[in-house]
This record gives structure tokens, sequence and C-alpha cells, in this order.
């Protein structure tokens, strides 16, 4: 029996998987060379010039003019502006840019690998069960790896910049992505799922 054609659901999202995996993978090379250009003007990158966003955390003693029954709770999330930033300071920034982009590329790849397979007809494939497993192990693992790399790189660029002692601003602290380990869980079961579908399918083909 031949297989069913594809919906148009699942044409539309393997486009759209296809077109977010060229725009990362062009933005990640534009971003490539734009440490480059960075470095061979001492700090001046394509992506941010001259005027560098750092991302810090103010304190909320520091926090003014607001009701008398309003408390602040926790930092505040603030970004400071750097004016001229040396090398170092652009390579710091970059780099926190830059693995969240690759990490971003590969399970754009994987999904993309993915519908490639639902869209020839071959969904419950082999190939479908490690790509899903992958991208399991990339949400769970990968994401907090990347915000622990994340949190030492903003804390060495922080460490690099003029100080404030009159301002009790800090760095932007550790931030493990709740999101990213359900989801991960939910590939590894959807991952079984396929994986039983595939048996199921063997089974079936065997018999007849």
């Amino acid at each position: 029996m031949d297989p069913q054609p594809p919906s148009r659901a699942v044409n539309a999202g393997y486009i759209l998987a296809t077109v977010l995996l060229v725009v990362t993978v062009v933005f990640a090379a534009f971003a490539v060379v734009s440490v480059g250009v960075g470095v061979a003007r001492h700090g001046d990158s394509l992506l941010y010039g001259r005027t560098l966003t750092v991302p810090l955390e103010l304190s909320p003693d520091e926090i003014r003019g607001l009701p008398h029954d309003v408390d602040p709770r926790g930092s505040l999330d603030v970004q400071a502006t750097v004016t001229g930033p040396t090398t170092k300071q652009m390579l710091l920034r970059s780099a926190t840019d830059f693995d969240v982009l690759v990490l971003f590329a590969v399970g754009l790849w994987l999904l993309q690998g993915f519908m490639r397979a639902v869209v020839r007809g071959d969904p419950f494939g082999a190939a479908n069960v490690r790509r899903l497993r992958r991208l399991g192990f990339l949400l769970v693992a990968g994401a907090p790896a990347v915000e622990l790399l994340n949190y030492s790189l903003r804390l060495s660029l922080f460490n690099d910049l003029p100080p404030h002692p009159s301002t009790d601003i800090g760095v932007a602290g550790f931030s493990l992505p709740g999101a990213a380990p359900i989801g991960g869980l939910g590939a590894f079961i959807l991952a079984e799922v396929f994986a039983y579908g595939a048996r199921l399918r063997a089974d079936v083909e065997g018999t007849v």
C-alpha cells in the first residue's frame, strides 16, 4: 500500500523548520564574521559596534521613587552600555550569544530531519527515534550546560567592566531553563512511542 501523502500542516512544518534552520545557519556565519571583524578592529564588531550591552542585575535596595506600599522583591534585570569595548569584552559578549545559537541550530537540524522523514512517509523509522532521543538529551543536558557556561562568561565579562562603587549592581545570575528539561522529557517519551510504533510496523510487515 502506498503511503498517504503528507498533509498541508506537515508540509508547512517541514518548510518552516527548513527556513528557520537556514536563517539560523546564515546568522551564525554572520556572527563568526562579526567576531573576526571585531578582533581586527579591536572590539568594534559588526553585531555590537562601539556600544556593547551587558546584562546585569540591580539590587532592589537601589530602586527609588516607588510608592510606599510597593516592596520590590528580587533583583531587577538591567543592561549596561559599554562604549568602546575591548576585544576581550567583545569576545565574551559574543560567546554568550553564539553558544545559544549553536544549541538552537542543532535542535532545528534534528527537528528538520524529523519532519523530512514524516514528509517522505517514514515517521516511525529508526532515524526518527534517534533524532528524538538526541533532541531530548540536547534539552535535558545541553540547555543547562549552555546556561552554566553563559553564567561563567557573564561573570568574566562583569569582572572586566569598570567598577560601580556607588551602585549595588551585579552579574545576572544562573537561571535554569525550566521549559527545556520538560521538553526534553517529552522528547524522550515520544521517542519510545515512535520506537514502539516501529516495532509494530516491523511485526506487521513480517506477518504479511
